[in-house]
This record gives structure tokens, sequence and C-alpha cells, in this order.
């Protein structure tokens, strides 16, 4: 049986509630609370492994400690701008909108069906 896949946007449309909004707050403090849990873990681990170089290879620490700052500002400009667009979101919706509406897409698979049949 020969099938074929096709992708289709999709509109969702919510209406702004609330309870809507609360959950969106809530959902946002949970992505602040993962990224800064991210943030802690990557301290954790370049002082563990500052610690170990220290012993095996001390000339090795500058270029390492470079490396582990570049990472957590890229966590905190990823976490930066995550809070942005999700609280404009959320402000976009205290306004006189009743909807909010985002698109995806969907993906649909269509198979042949056998002779004869339809």
């Amino acid at each position: 049986m020969e099938a074929i896949t096709i992708t289709r946007p999709v509109l969702v449309k919510v209406r702004v509630t609330e309870n809507y909004r609360k959950a969106r707050a809530a959902a946002l403090q949970g992505a602040a609370q993962r990224i800064e849990t991210q943030l802690q873990q990557l301290e954790f681990q370049g002082k563990k492994i500052l610690a170990q170089l220290e012993k095996q290879n001390p000339q090795a620490i500058p270029q390492t400690r470079q490396k582990i700052e570049e990472d957590k500002q890229g966590l905190l400009n990823t976490r930066q701008k995550k809070l942005l667009m999700a609280s404009r979101r959320l402000a976009a919706g205290r306004s006189a909108k009743r909807y909010w509406m985002a698109g995806w897409k969907a993906w649909l698979r269509l198979r042949l069906a056998p002779d004869g049949q339809r």
C-alpha cells in the first residue's frame, strides 16, 4: 500500500480568560525555573571541571573558564529572550483581544484505497 504524508497549517484559537492567563504565567515561571536550574548545574559542573584541571593541566584553565562563561551567557540570553517573548504574549492577551491565535503544522498520512474501493 502506498501512502504519502503531507503537512498542513493548523490555526489554534484560544479564548483568553483569567484562568488561561494564570496558566500561561505559571508555565512561564516554570520555564524560568528550569533555566535557572540549568545555570546552577552548569556552574557546579564548571567548578568540578576546573578543580580537576588544576590537578591535571593548569594551562587549560583559562580556556575552560572562558568556555564555561560563554555557555552561561548563552543560557542567560536564552532565558532573557524566552521570558521577554512570553511576557509580551501574556501582556498582549490582557489587551482588548478576547482570543489568542497560534499556528502549527500538522502531519497527515494518506493511503491509497485498494482497487474498487473509495
